[in-house]
This record gives C-alpha cells, sequence and structure tokens, in this order.
C-alpha cells in the first residue's frame, strides 16, 4: 500500500485488481485517517494575516481610546435602547441681551463666513465664478445663479444658563484625533481614494494586492500549481474562515478598527474569488489527468470524488450567482443561493477532505456567534406609519417612539415588517427568521434622545416597500390620485422587527471637527438630517468644536423640499450654546421642478439658511466655501479639521474625494486637514 500527500493530509492509494462490468479496476483514492496539521505551512499563513490585521486595529486604538471616553459614546452604537424621550429644558438662550452676570461672548464669526459664496463674482452670463486663489482650485469653479433662492442665515452669539441654578454650562468638548491621511497632503488623500474600478479606491486595491501577494507566495514556493494539484486547495481551505469573518455584520474586525461591516465587503468578495480559485485548479488537474489515463469513470464512482466534485460545482454556481449582473437584477436569488450553496460546500468540503474539520468547525462556529449577535440586538416594535408621497418619489415615514437612544447618527438599522394578517405569533416568528436573511437597511434619520424617537425615511422602489407606502396611505385618502397631498398627522400603526445599529462613522466624531460638510444624494438626507441635528445638539450642550455645518442635497425633485421643509425649520433654529457661534447653512439642489411645489416654497416663507439651488451642486465649490467659512470661524485658533461626510450613489463620494484632492495645501492648514466619512449606496 502507497502513501502520497493530497491536499491536507496523505491520502491512500489502494488497488482494486479485477474487472467490474467489464471495466477494468485502477487503484482509487481514498481518505486516510491522518489527522490535521500536514501542512503547517499554510496554517502559519493564516497566523500571519491575522497579525497584519491586528496592527491595522493597533493603529485605530488613538482614534478609540477619542470616541469612547467622549460624553455618551461608550456605549452608543451597540443595541437600541427603549424608553421615554424627554427635552432638555435645563438651557435659556440669551441673544443679544445677556443675562444678568453672564456677558454674551464677544467673538463673532467675520460676515464673510456667513456668505454663501464669499468672494465671487458676476460675470455677463449670469453665471457666478468664484476666485480661484480663494478656493484653492486649480482652475475657477463655476455655479449657476438663474432660478436660485437664497437666504442666509445671521450668526448669533448665546449663553448657556441653567434654569434653576443661574450658572452657565461648563464646555466639555471631545478630544480630536485625526486620520493618517488628514495629517499628510490633500494629494496622498487623493492618491489613496482614486478610483481604480468601481468602488474600489487605490488604497482597498494595495490591500488586496499585498493579501494576493501572501496568498501567491504560499501557493508557488516549493511548488508548481500546474503540477502539483494540492496548494491551491490548501490554500483555498485556510481562507474560508476569512472569507466567512468579512461578511458578518458582527465580526471582529469591522468592531474593533470602527469600520462598518459594509466596508469589509470588498475583502470578502476577493478571498471567496481566491478560494473558488484554488478549488477549481484542484478539481482541474485531477479531472485532466484521469482522463488522460482513461480511468476518470473508475475515479467518478468513488464517495470521496462525487463529494469533491459536489462541493466544486457548489462553489462555481454560487460565484457566478454572486456577480454584481445578478444581485442587482435578482438580489433574492444571490442570498437564496448565498446561502445554500455554502453550507453545502462546506459539507462536501469536510466529507472530501475529514481532516478540513478545524476549519469547518470554525466557519460555523464564526456564523452561529453572528446571528446570536444579531438576535441579542434585535427588537419588536410598535411603529407609525406616515405616508410621505412628495419625499423621494414617495417614502414612508417609519417612526419608533418607543425606542430613544442606543444608536449614532449615521447608523443605519435592518428593518423588517411583520405581516399584518394571519395568527400574530405565526406572522411574528416568520418575520423574525426572515429577518435573519432578508432585511433592508435604512439610514436613522433622528439623533439618539429625540422627541421623535428613533424615524426612518423609507423610500418606495421595490415591492416591499411599495407594500409598505400603501399601507401608510391608508391613512391618507387620496394621495395615490394626488401625488402632491400632504399626509401629516396622519398614520398606521405597525409592528417591525428592527435589528442594529450597524456601520456609522465609526471611530470618526463629528463633534471633535471645527466644521463639518454633509453631502447627501436622494435618500441618502437621512444620513445627513441625523448628522446636523446630532452637531446642533452637541453644540447646545457644549459637547462640540464645530461651528460651521453646511448640508448640501442633491434631489431630482424640488417636491421634497417641501416634505422636510419643517424639518429644515426645525434644524434651523437658534440653539443655545457655550460656544461664541454656531452656523447652519442647507443648500438643496434639484434638476425638475413638480407642478404646485414651488407654491409651497415661497421665497419669503423660507428659513434663515436655506438656499435653494436649480442644477446639480459643484462639490468643488462647496467645499471651497465650507473651507473659507470654517477657517473664518476660527480666527487666531488653530482650527481642528474639516470633516466630509457623503452618503448617496458612488458618485457623490467619488466627487467629495476629488474635490477633496484640488484644495490648495494653504486652505488645507487652515482647517486643520480634511477627512471623508462615506456611506454609499449599493450591494
Amino acid at each position: 500500500m502507497s502513501q502520497y500527500t493530497f491536499g491536507l493530509n496523505p491520502f491512500v492509494v489502494v488497488p482494486l485488481p479485477g474487472t467490474y462490468n467489464d471495466v477494468p479496476q485502477v487503484p482509487v483514492i481514498v481518505p486516510s485517517p491522518a489527522r490535521f496539521g500536514a501542512l503547517p505551512f499554510v496554517w502559519h499563513i493564516d497566523v500571519l494575516l491575522c497579525v497584519l490585521f491586528g496592527i491595522f486595529v493597533l493603529s485605530t486604538i488613538p482614534r478609540a481610546v477619542a470616541r469612547y471616553t467622549a460624553h455618551g459614546e461608550f456605549f452608543a452604537g451597540f443595541y437600541l435602547r427603549r424608553g421615554k424621550a424627554s427635552g432638555s429644558g435645563v438651557v435659556a438662550m440669551a441673544r443679544t441681551i445677556p443675562a444678568a452676570g453672564h456677558a454674551a461672548p464677544k467673538t463673532p464669526v467675520p460676515e464673510q463666513a456667513m456668505m454663501m459664496h464669499d468672494g465671487a463674482t458676476e460675470d455677463d452670463e449670469g453665471t457666478m465664478r468664484l476666485d480661484a486663489a480663494d478656493a484653492g482650485l486649480a482652475e475657477p469653479a463655476v455655479m449657476p445663479t438663474s432660478s436660485t433662492t437664497a437666504s442666509h442665515a445671521a450668526l448669533l452669539n448665546y449663553a448657556v444658563i441653567d434654569n434653576y441654578t443661574g450658572s452657565s454650562k461648563a464646555v466639555n468638548p471631545p478630544a480630536h484625533v485625526p486620520s493618517y491621511l488628514a495629517l499628510t497632503h490633500p494629494v496622498l488623500s487623493y492618491v489613496a481614494n482614486y478610483p481604480v474600478a468601481a468602488g474600489l479606491p487605490f488604497k482597498h486595491f494595495a490591500v488586496l494586492l499585498i493579501y494576493f501577494g501572501i496568498l501567491l507566495y504560499v501557493g508557488v514556493r516549493g511548488t508548481s500549481p500546474f503540477t502539483d494539484p494540492r496548494r491551491p486547495v490548501d490554500v483555498a481551505i485556510s481562507q474560508l474562515p476569512f472569507v466567512l469573518a468579512f461578511t458578518q455584520k458582527n465580526n471582529v474586525l469591522a468592531v474593533l478598527s470602527g469600520l462598518g461591516y459594509e466596508k469589509l465587503n470588498y475583502l470578502h468578495r476577493f478571498v471567496g474569488r481566491i478560494v473558488v480559485l484554488g478549488v477549481n485548479l484542484h478539481t482541474s488537474y485531477y479531472l485532466y489527468r484521469w482522463s488522460l489515463d482513461g480511468t476518470i469513470y473508475a475515479q467518478s464512482r468513488t464517495s470521496f470524488v462525487v463529494w469533491g466534485i459536489i462541493g466544486t460545482a457548489a462553489v462555481d454556481v454560487l460565484f457566478l450567482s454572486s456577480t454584481a449582473y445578478v444581485r442587482s437584477r435578482a438580489y433574492g436569488l444571490f442570498l437564496v443561493s448565498h446561502m445554500i450553496l455554502s453550507g453545502l460546500f462546506l459539507v462536501a468540503m469536510y466529507i472530501h477532505e475529514p481532516v478540513t474539520l478545524p476549519y469547518f468547525v470554525t466557519a460555523f462556529v464564526l456564523y452561529g456567534f453572528d446571528h446570536i449577535l444579531r438576535a441579542l440586538r434585535t427588537r419588536v416594535v410598535t411603529v407609525q406609519l406616515t405616508a410621505a408621497p412628495l419625499l423621494n418619489g414617495g417614502s414612508t415615514i417609519v417612526s419608533a417612539p418607543t425606542i430613544i437612544s442606543g444608536w449614532r447618527a449615521g447608523q443605519h438599522i435592518r428593518m423588517r415588517i411583520v405581516p399584518a394578517r394571519g395568527p400574530r405569533w405565526l406572522a411574528l416568528s416568520w418575520a423574525w427568521l426572515a429577518a435573519r436573511w432578508r432585511s433592508r437597511p435604512y439610514t436613522v434619520s433622528t439623533r439618539p434622545g429625540s422627541s421623535h424617537g428613533l424615524e426612518l425615511i423609507v423610500k418606495k422602489e421595490g415591492r416591499s416597500t411599495q407594500a409598505l407606502f400603501t399601507r401608510a396611505a391608508k391613512a391618507c385618502p387620496g394621495v395615490d390620485s394626488d401625488p402632491e397631498k400632504q399626509c401629516t398627522g396622519s398614520c398606521v400603526q405597525a409592528t417591525m422587527i428592527l435589528e442594529g445599529p450597524y456601520s456609522g462613522p465609526g471611530h470618526a466624531l463629528p463633534q471633535a471637527f471645527s466644521g463639518a460638510l454633509l453631502l447627501a444624494g436622494g435618500s441618502g438626507i437621512t444620513y445627513a438630517l441625523a448628522l446636523l441635528e446630532s452637531l446642533s445638539e452637541a453644540h447646545a450642550e457644549g459637547r462640540s468644536t464645530c461651528r460651521v455645518v453646511d448640508l448640501v442635497w442633491a434631489t431630482p425633485d424640488i417636491a421634497s423640499c417641501v416634505a422636510l421643509l419643517p424639518r429644515f425649520r426645525e434644524l434651523l433654529e437658534p440653539r443655545p450654546s457655550p460656544h461664541g457661534s454656531f452656523m447652519v447653512r442647507i443648500a438643496v439642489h434639484y434638476t425638475r421642478v413638480s407642478p404646485g411645489a414651488m407654491k409651497a416654497l415661497n421665497p419669503a416663507e423660507l428659513p434663515a439658511g436655506l438656499v435653494l439651488h436649480a442644477g446639480r451642486p459643484y462639490v468643488r465649490t462647496v467645499l471651497a466655501d465650507a473651507c473659507r467659512a470654517t477657517a473664518a470661524a476660527h480666527p487666531g485658533v488653530r482650527a481642528r479639521g474639516l470633516v466630509v461626510s457623503t452618503c448617496g450613489p458612488a458618485q457623490i463620494s467619488e466627487q467629495a474625494h476629488a474635490a477633496v484632492g484640488s484644495v490648495s495645501w494653504e486652505h488645507w492648514r487652515q482647517v486643520g486637514g480634511i477627512e471623508v466619512v462615506s456611506e454609499t449606496f449599493g450591494m
């Protein structure tokens, strides 16, 4: 009996003399009882990868310490908490007449910081041109001024006074630890975020190159994948725990580094393709060799080989069903095939090579642990559904007033509605199970502690969201025949399963910067609304150093602004603050005007600080203006940086990174560096 190494373990060649059905019998391959550890080299590489990930986590510790030591941040962002919202009611606002014994601050922001386009001149074509030197751009930026309605917010000085004791509140801003790119040059920031491919910036591409180089070294060291089929499958199997870990909602790397789980999805796809490649190289080699030897029929009759072929077929179909084409057109098929075929591949792998048991167990432990944590982060709540037919072409406002805290501004919730028909226990059980695999993410549009509780804005763009809108519209008769009808105050109660919160700004603290530019596209306004509301509240309580906040929203139809006008009024109201000033400016860019929309947006009735623009925003111009306003708001004081937070299609994030790369070194230093935090739509 001879023995040779095959895969991760030695396999025994068993000769079977004679014939069977007139087919000459040949030696077949069966797995030997050898234990795991025949190739420790692959295991050592796994340890090396874990060490590299650990080094990355260590590099984020300074920002993690700053985040978790900030007020209210230690337990935020993990579990939704129930309760009753309560107003602060402890501060009083003194505007032009300070309270007795408390003088108003005497360092107002210069008038230049109030203007939306300071330093601009109007040419003969009615086009506003921003001075290139002031903007820090290589060439002038152009912004049309036609069909533009503008009103600018006045800067007010505030004093915060306790209603009960009469004493002023102490300022307690968080520590600011800039990102490594913000400490360098804008050109380096541009290069690091340059899109090599769709959704793949250069910094991620560099990570993939390093990862691939390590695996390539393991795959070819001392052997060749064309003559030895063992090493490719060794590498493939060793990467299975990483493939599963990178896609989990509660993976260790994401939690420790502050990255959202979706930010690691590019690693999941890349390593998954490495697994597919390794498995196919292994299987193709043996099928080719057995075809040349004329023994493929005899070999295919052994259960060992059959399960190997089943595993290969499963991983190949899984790869084909995971392409961007399938995900964008049949996301349900993608999810179902992913779950079934992944499980089939793991089972086939274990039967084919029992020595892979450690990887088999690790995969299921990671999967089970993730779903246990997801169950702990799930809440069953009664929500109020309100139809908003004008918002983003039709949206449903989902309000959960009993959920008041536990999330951070910018985080999203995975939502699943409980069917109204059938026994409640059956509907709830089905929705609970379905939510484990088929729930949709929606960004929370309110800050923690808001009087509105947790609120989501769900755009109708699929069957489930269309059904949700139809259900909410039952409380607003006539909305189908009159899309411009407002449904304020009309709501329907429903039971929902909310899971989360997830993702968000990570270790970045927007309230620790000196200025913030919020860029939103379409339904991404929910992300910007929550951040703006959170920054305003933090400033009022003395927990923020952010003095300037610009919100720029690009929406296809100006009618969306009508639906959010009450919210904008609330956000633009002056708030008490221990700081000298706080400026909020909101710019809405639209490309289409619905009949009757402009009547509701009477320029004379717009709140101060709200600006309407016809056409798409010029991100470079907007960023340059935010840089000037931030620098002007800190005369004689070193600014702590400008955070650019984006949410919407990938183009918005790419434009933001390109605009950051175009900022001059002088403006970069004046604001203390620029950091981009992005949330991108995608599957």
